[in-house]
């Protein structure tokens, strides 16, 4: 099973971006054992950076990766020209493997998001669903993703939900048609792992890798109390960093790691009374 981490974006005092912050970031990452890293999504707060932003973060990570086949990139966009804008720069970087969240204002039906996800895989990349109802707050039907993949037009999808009924549900869909399902939802970890998804797209591996690369190398024997202990251990770390502006928690959880990428970018806050509970939650864990 594969780690990837979902990549916080560092930035400065001025919210400007932090490149240095970045280098320290994937280096803690290698150390800890992780080389594969979900890039401009919700953690790395895409939607605050500009499109030269976002191609200064690929590029730099690209640059400090081992192999660039396991970076995957999102591209999400409401519009169909911008996301394919986007994306070829992006493959002018290297960039292999892309993702993207359907259009999430201006909603379509069926026939739209085919059409944004047949653009997409028109490029030439892998393309991945990204599945978020929480934050979009928008659920598509899994009979509008069952045609995307009998269409050819994704090779896969990450699902970030804490809902284990509808995991499953799509557990069940990736058993009839072989697609690669990721888990994106630390607190679901250990019912990822019994379902066997390809991979963990893990937020709490920010500041907390070696516990995601611990639980999948014991997992590989079977779920023991071990591999159960090591699943608590990462639901209460995303329990407890999964604050309203998010990912401020995941950013305070990281300087407490040794990790300074900067606060989020503005109107994000800050909870000054949850840093005690985040400091505390790693000293009582032993982080």
């Amino acid at each position: 099973m594969n780690i990837i981490t979902a990549l916080v974006t560092p930035f400065n005092l001025k919210e400007e971006l932090d490149v240095n912050a970045l280098d320290q970031v994937i280096s803690f990452q290698r150390k800890n054992g992780i080389s594969s890293y979900w890039v401009l999504g919700t953690t790395g707060e895409f939607n605050m950076l500009n499109e030269d932003e976002k191609l200064t973060v690929v590029k730099s990570v690209l640059e400090r990766s081992k192999d660039k086949e396991n970076v995957i990139v999102g591209v999400s966009s409401d519009s169909v020209s911008n996301a394919i804008r986007l994306t070829r720069k992006m493959i002018d970087l290297g960039v292999g493997s892309v993702f993207s969240l359907p259009p999430t204002y201006h909603i379509t039906g069926l026939k739209g998001l085919m059409m944004y996800f047949e653009s997409l895989r028109k490029t030439g990349n892998k393309v991945y669903f990204y599945y978020n109802p929480s934050s979009t707050r928008l659920n598509i039907p899994i009979d509008y993703i069952r045609k995307l993949i009998e269409e050819g037009l994704i090779d896969g999808m990450k699902v970030s939900t804490s809902d284990l009924e509808e995991l499953s549900s799509f557990v069940s869909l990736k058993d009839q048609l072989k697609f690669e399902l990721f888990s994106g939802s630390d607190v679901t970890v250990l019912q990822a792992i019994v379902d066997k998804v390809e991979g963990i797209v893990t937020a709490v591996g920010n500041f907390a890798p070696e516990l995601l690369v611990e639980i999948a190398k014991k997992s590989e024997a079977g779920i023991n109390s071990e591999v159960i202990d090591l699943a608590n251990k990462i639901r209460m770390l995303a329990q407890v960093t999964s604050l309203p502006d998010y990912p401020t928690g995941v950013k305070i959880a990281m300087k407490y790691r040794g990790l300074y990428v900067g606060n989020c970018r503005s109107p994000l806050q800050e909870d000054s009374n949850a840093q005690a509970s985040i400091y505390f939650t790693l000293k009582d864990l032993e982080l």
